[in-house]
């Protein structure tokens, strides 16, 4: 559901929803022999106990925009339920989701600068209970009960200026604040409440240089990505609470890249080169019952290359094409010159 409504000359609001209902099966991974065997099978554990994923989602959003003598002031709220039935090969996993947030910004340009600044709020609430699994039914065994909050709290300010009619730098700064809280509501292995707290400062400087019909840019950018709740609550020592030895990974990386068109010849092109040096990434494992936990890796490094063309070919036909390439790899003992999983390092789109 999209919607848009003029409020008056300067005022405009806009509308959207969704509704969305899953019902999918979990084949599970597969070993490489078993690959070799018949990569089309499901993993033999995962059938028995019918993993698979079931819910139903509503979300919707609101923004409003309105020119002021300042500049554009944007207002965003947003709100989503979900109820989830999750059926794992080590466990049937049920989880009630709330979340929602507002967002609020100011944008202006003036003379040679351009610029936006603004703060971000985000909650989540997550009722969790784990049962046991019967052939992809809840039993009677319950294994974790416990009511998990999320909260984030953010600003942002980012500044673009152009020094001449070609030249032009940016630079931007985030700050964040996020809360994880746990209410352990299953006694039977003691009170295990707990919470975790991460903050972050994340700058970023660009530079763009224009030519006729090209654009060259080279960027330095810092990302902060704290555990999602899933993969805090997954203790490899299957205790209720957090895990308080996961932390969350931080990245610094530069980015080249140019981009533009040949008129003559109707092809626009965008090409970019990246490093990205990424500390304590996050990486799923699994035990022997192929549970699955998360830890941290050390250092991995990221390098890759992408390319897309855009060509009009005649009027009513247009022609796309995109290349990624990805080298991901671990950086440290005893993982060191390993492809990070998961990454294909060749993808062709057309």
């Amino acid at each position: 559901l999209h919607a848009g409504f003029d409020l008056g000359s300067r005022t405009r609001l806009k509308l959207t929803g969704a509704l969305a209902n899953q019902d999918a099966q979990n084949p599970g991974s597969l070993t490489a022999n078993e690959v070799l065997q018949d990569r089309r099978m499901a993993n033999t554990r995962n059938v028995e106990t019918g993993a698979g994923k079931e819910s139903i989602q509503a979300q919707g959003a609101a923004t409003l925009l309105h020119e002021t003598g300042a500049g554009t002031l944007t207002a965003v709220a947003y709100g989503l339920v979900r109820d989830l039935k999750n059926p794992l090969s080590y466990a049937y996993i049920d989880v009630f989701r709330r979340a929602g947030g507002a967002r609020l910004s100011l944008q202006n340009e003036t003379g040679r600068l351009t610029w936006a600044a603004g703060a971000d709020l985000g909650y989540m609430a997550d009722e969790r209970l784990n049962w046991n699994n019967v052939a992809g039914e809840p039993g009677d065994e319950l294994a974790l009960d416990q009511f998990e909050t999320v909260l984030n709290t953010a600003v942002f300010a980012t500044g673009t200026i152009s020094v001449t009619e070609r030249l032009s730098l940016m630079a931007g700064l985030r700050g964040d604040r996020i809360r994880f809280d746990m209410e352990d509501h299953f006694m039977e292995d003691g009170d295990q409440s707990g919470d975790r707290l991460f903050t972050a400062w994340s700058p970023s400087v660009g530079a763009s240089y224009r030519l006729e019909n090209t654009l060259v840019f080279a960027n330095f950018s810092t990302a902060f990505e704290t555990p999602t709740t899933t993969e805090l609550v997954n203790r490899p020592d299957s205790l209720q609470g957090f895990n308080s030895d996961l932390e969350p990974q931080r990245t610094k990386g530069v980015e080249l890249g140019i981009r533009g068109g040949l008129p003559g010849a109707r092809l626009r092109y965008d090409v970019a080169l990246y490093r990205l040096d990424v500390s304590n990434g996050i990486i799923s494992f699994q035990d022997e019952n192929q549970r699955e936990y998360f830890r941290n890796t050390g250092k991995t490094l990221h390098r890759g290359l992408e390319v897309a063309l855009q060509w009009q070919a005649m009027e009513p036909v247009e022609l796309l094409a995109s290349y990624t390439g990805s080298w991901l790899t671990l950086q440290e003992a005893p993982f060191e010159n390993n492809q990070v999983p998961g990454v294909p390092r060749h993808r062709l789109y057309g």
